[in-house]
């Protein structure tokens, strides 16, 4: 019972302290009221069939897109959106507004408080984390549903995903457009001619997490006696141990390079069209045992090229190595070569 409880307020706390900074990133923001990106928002919103009305904030820091609220919902762009492309804008927008339109956050804050109560319980943390991708899935497939070309979406969510990822912003309890966490899988669904888009009921997602209760009261049940604090210190350092995957390997020294089954061409943004920039982006892309891109790392870059092609070579496929019999991750170095037509 202690030991439940400890974890309990450790739970409790660390979401009132998230809680507490959105309420402080909203006072510190710059709140618009009237301007092009009020006024593309306020269209947005009409577009997508919201009635409710939707505060547009600019955040302090340069790498936060975030929607939070539920009376009056919350829309945070970075500082540096004022200086984006029309297009990354209206894709943003759309992303962030589908999140307002699904009631993603209400349904995140319930799983979130299940977990604080249930945090012993693995399938409280399991629904939590599929809640959120599920939640940027559809918001993606809403912004698709818009007439928004996938490879065009792939390419601003790269992009700010690399803002994000040089800004290094903590944890929020608000869905996060460019979680770099999730975004490999987002950027293969994406780019899946294939993947089933139809979107899930707000019924059928709240009745999703409503089996999270009795599920883990069972799960509970099952339980064969109080588990003692080093009991669990130890299942769970056990459990993170077998998960971390060998580091893959790089091409030569018998290891032969994969064949790419499936590819993707890139997209040209209209920003560097419209520059006249080109270029050879170089990347290092990490292999799957099933022949995925699981990682796209940028070696050699072209700024307002690199997003295409990360998105592009994130959506190849490769037949899988093989080594003593075995599939292996491998890591190999792929250009993409951007050429504007002459004219």
């Amino acid at each position: 019972m202690t030991v439940w409880l400890v974890g309990a307020v450790v739970s409790t706390g660390v979401l009132l302290v998230g809680l507490a900074r959105l309420r402080w990133l909203r006072a510190a923001s710059n709140h618009l009221t009237e301007g092009e990106l009020h006024r593309l928002c306020t269209g947005l919103a009409r577009s997508c069939g919201l009635k409710r009305g939707v505060d547009l904030l600019l955040a302090p820091s340069p790498g936060l897109v975030a929607t939070w609220g539920w009376r009056r919902p919350i829309v945070m762009l970075p500082a540096s959106a004022s200086g984006w492309p029309a297009e990354r804008l209206r894709v943003v927008l759309l992303h962030e507004l589908a999140h307002v339109r699904r009631g993603d956050w209400t349904l995140l804050m319930a799983a979130e408080a299940l977990r604080c109560i249930w945090w012993f319980n693995p399938l409280a943390w399991m629904v939590r984390g599929r809640l959120r991708r599920e939640s940027e899935h559809a918001a993606d497939d809403l912004v698709l549903a818009q007439g928004v070309a996938p490879t065009t979406c792939a390419a601003h969510i790269v992009e700010i995903a690399r803002e994000v990822r040089q800004d290094r912003e903590t944890w929020l309890p608000a869905p996060a457009m460019a979680r770099p966490s999730h975004l490999k899988r987002r950027l293969s669904v994406m780019l899946n001619a294939d993947a089933n888009r139809r979107p899930m009921t707000r019924l059928a997602r709240f009745g999703s997490l409503g089996v999270l209760v009795p599920a883990s009261i069972l799960f509970a049940s099952l339980q064969v006696g109080p588990a003692s604090a080093a009991g669990l210190a130890e299942s769970t350092g056990s459990a993170v141990e077998q998960e971390q995957p060998a580091e893959p390997m790089g091409i030569g020294e018998g290891v032969r390079p994969p064949t790419r089954t499936h590819g993707v061409l890139p997209v040209y943004p209209p920003a560097a069209v419209a520059a006249g920039v080109e270029g050879l982006v170089v990347l290092e892309a990490t292999i799957g045992p099933t022949g995925e891109v699981t990682d796209v790392e940028v070696v050699r870059s072209v700024p307002l090229l690199d997003g295409a092609a990360v998105a592009a070579v994130s959506a190849w496929r490769y037949t899988p190595v093989l080594v003593e019999g075995k599939p292996r991750r491998v890591q190999m170095t792929v250009s993409v070569d951007f050429t504007l037509p002459a004219p």
